[in-house]
């Protein structure tokens, strides 16, 4: 198999004498494929659980180390392992988008088998063709944030298929007290606690005058419902922006201390 610079280092072979075969082959290497995904896509999710269980306790563990109730250690072990939770995620990211490459190149080869004519390139010589795969180009960069069409389904060029999140201009929405209101100000830099334990700082840019209510994922239990000041919190350089990208659709802890 050979690849020409498309498909991300994969390629599908198709042999040309047994269509029934084939179909076969493509509908078990689908399947086992999109096992693969889901299975890694779990195991993200367990992660994710993993890392927020021990970010909750991590206060408590500040507090009891500093008071010598557990030994220093203890509070590195749960930093490391924080870490490692991180480092594991970003691999399972990376094979998943591995993974969605290679199920969309076996759709387009499996199609492209089916045709009456296929056009395709001999490779060495030998009997086997390799289905050439060309993707669109976008003409922005940025997140896939939603996908409106489902696979193989024909659509018009005036159709939304797909949205993009465009990530050269990041930011985040903050839920302030209308009490704490006042303790902060636009301009005033803070500190950004994300989900894997990295810091990272970020700038009120401004105020939104009308106040929205707390939403649903960040109230606690039977907390009744209770009106927010909305504040929009922007990256304080480049490199942060880079760091923050990481981190598209993800909660954050926002603080301030008293001495700021």
């Amino acid at each position: 198999n050979q690849d020409d610079g498309d498909g991300g280092g994969i390629s599908v072979a198709v042999g040309g004498s047994n269509n029934s075969n084939n179909s076969d082959w493509y509908l078990k290497e689908r399947i086992q494929t999109q096992k693969n995904i889901s299975i890694k896509i779990i195991e993200i999710q367990e992660i994710d659980d993993n890392v927020k269980r021990i970010l909750s306790d991590l206060e408590r563990l500040k507090k009891e180390v500093y008071l010598d109730v557990y030994p220093k250690l203890e509070l590195q072990a749960a930093q490391l392992k924080l870490k490692s939770y991180q480092v594991d995620r970003n691999k399972m990211e990376e094979e998943v988008v591995y993974l969605r490459k290679y199920l969309a190149l076996l759709n387009a080869a499996e199609y492209q088998s089916t045709r009456p004519n296929v056009v395709a390139n001999s490779i060495g010589g030998g009997d086997g063709n390799v289905i050439r795969w060309a993707y669109y180009l976008s003409p922005v960069d940025g997140i896939i944030s939603k996908i409106s069409s489902e696979p193989k389904e024909t659509s018009y060029k005036k159709d939304v298929v797909m949205y993009l999140s465009n990530t050269d201009k990041m930011f985040i929405f903050a839920f302030i007290d209308q009490g704490s209101i006042g303790y902060f100000e636009e301009g005033e830099t803070l500190q950004l606690d994300f989900p894997d334990g990295t810091v990272s700082d970020g700038m009120i840019h401004s105020f939104y005058l009308n106040t929205e209510e707390l939403p649903l994922e960040f109230k606690k239990p039977k907390e009744r419902d209770k009106r927010t000041v909305v504040a929009k919190i922007v990256p304080t350089s480049d490199q942060e922006l880079e760091h923050w990208k990481k981190y598209y659709m993800y909660e954050v802890r926002i603080s301030k201390t008293k001495f700021q």
